[in-house]
């Protein structure tokens, strides 16, 4: 009787190794699946981040255009001229008003 119940525990032990083989692959291959899943997630929302930056980039260079134009209109000779003579009362020099300095 002693061979017989060797045999079953020699049986069991290889059915215990066998179940617990096909555990530790169905794991591992879950956690790869689960790992594959969770990189394309973060892929797509990398992917929507940059979209929305690249977005951002775009309305701020066109603002900076908006904003060098405007700075141009500004500085033009002619505005700064119009408002010397008109709001602050400016005119060109005469020839007796200039005093050089030695």
């Amino acid at each position: 009787m002693k061979r017989k119940k060797g045999k079953r525990s020699r049986q069991m032990v290889r059915q215990f190794r066998a179940v617990g083989a096909s555990l530790a692959v169905a794991a591992v291959m879950l956690s790869c699946t689960l790992f594959y899943v969770w990189t394309r997630h973060q892929v797509t929302n990398w992917g929507y981040k940059i979209s929305e930056a690249a977005d951002q980039q775009n309305a701020l260079r066109q603002t900076n255009r908006e904003l060098r134009l405007e700075t141009a209109s500004l500085r033009s000779p002619r505005r700064v001229e119009k408002i010397a003579r008109k709001e602050l009362g400016l005119d060109f020099a005469k020839p007796g008003q200039i005093q050089p300095l030695n």
